[in-house]
């Protein structure tokens, strides 16, 4: 054997391999957001589709586009239930409360912290009536 031991070699390429490597790069990815299409590109892409005779045109346009089956589908459905309007975006979430449920809210509101000012004058009129305790 030479001049250094099988574990001295092993010792000085571990540390030296493992010593400048540096860590793995993380990436923080955007949250995703969901795509919307306006009724217009809607519009245009259906009637594209709807022109395609060939085999294998409706992939491409969809290719193209970057769409998937689902929306050539859900946009057919909306069509035939309602034309343009099925193909308008819609709004997602809670619906707002309209401006009469807004002012019936406030209007409890000021109902609850006026009973309980009420009381609170009724009971200083109460401990003013009272005899004095002597």
């Amino acid at each position: 054997m030479g001049r250094f031991s099988r574990a001295q070699v092993f010792s000085v390429w571990f540390r030296s391999a493992f010593r400048f490597r540096s860590p793995p790069p993380t990436q923080v990815h955007p949250r995703p957001r969901r795509r919307s299409f306006d009724a217009a590109f809607k519009l245009r892409v259906r009637q594209e589709v709807d022109a395609c005779r060939a085999p294998g045109e409706i992939g491409a346009v969809r290719r193209r586009e970057g769409l998937y089956f689902g929306h050539l589908s859900k946009w057919r459905e909306h069509r035939r239930r309602g034309a343009l309007a099925g193909l308008a975006a819609r709004a997602r979430g809670p619906k707002a409360a309209p401006a009469e449920a807004k002012e019936l809210v406030a209007l409890r509101r000021e109902n609850g912290r006026l009973r309980r000012h009420l009381e609170r004058a009724n009971l200083c009129l109460e401990i003013q009536k009272r005899p004095p305790n002597s």
